[in-house]
């Protein structure tokens, strides 16, 4: 954990030092970000056999990080590869990998915007020997953009295991769902 704690301050003390340099307020061009924060993370295993019933259920805190790479598509939106990931430590984390998108309720400067995610999702234990399941994830959210590439955002992420591709649970499917509370920067 404290391991965890110094990686974040660093990353977070790197961060405000390219602060200076995002003074692009247009949103076209090459798109770079990257956000920190924590998680709440809930996790239900459903049963194949019957999936009206849960078999385990369990919420714990986290830490979510979330990396984007993509472009402006104008000034008011953007689309991007997205990896977004939140765990907590020694337990089952979840991840998704694919494209999303965001729209900027303002042309340029501070503004509110919606974003949205779907891809490849994973569910993993932070443990390197325990094994794996893959699925479907997806990932909506608001966030407010605060000038010089500064923002926060507020989003909910859901991961789902198929039986087949589940080898921590192959009789259950894992449902996994958090909501994330990140601080960030995008540079245009």
């Amino acid at each position: 954990m404290k391991a965890l704690r110094i990686t974040l301050a660093g990353l977070v003390m790197s961060l405000t030092s390219f602060y200076a340099q995002a003074d692009n307020e247009d949103r076209d061009g090459l798109l770079l970000g990257i956000a920190l924060g924590s998680s709440s993370i809930n996790t239900s295993v459903d049963l194949v056999s019957d999936p009206n019933d849960t078999a385990s259920s369990s919420d714990s805190r986290g830490t979510a990080v979330s990396l984007r790479f993509g472009g402006g598509l104008g000034n008011k939106s953007a689309m991007y590869l997205l990896t977004q990931t939140a765990a907590t430590e020694n337990e089952l984390g979840h991840s998704l990998t694919g494209l999303g998108a965001s729209y900027y309720f303002n042309k340029n400067g501070a503004s509110l915007y919606l974003m949205g995610g779907f891809g490849y999702g994973l569910v993993s234990y932070a443990e390197s020997e325990k094994p794996e399941g893959t699925g479907t994830a997806a990932m909506a959210g608001i966030g407010l953009e605060l000038g010089m590439g500064l923002s926060v955002e507020l989003n909910h992420m859901r991961v789902r295991t198929e039986p087949e591709n589940d080898s921590i649970n192959p009789s259950g499917i894992y449902n996994i769902a958090s909501t994330q509370f990140l601080v960030g920067f995008t540079w245009f």
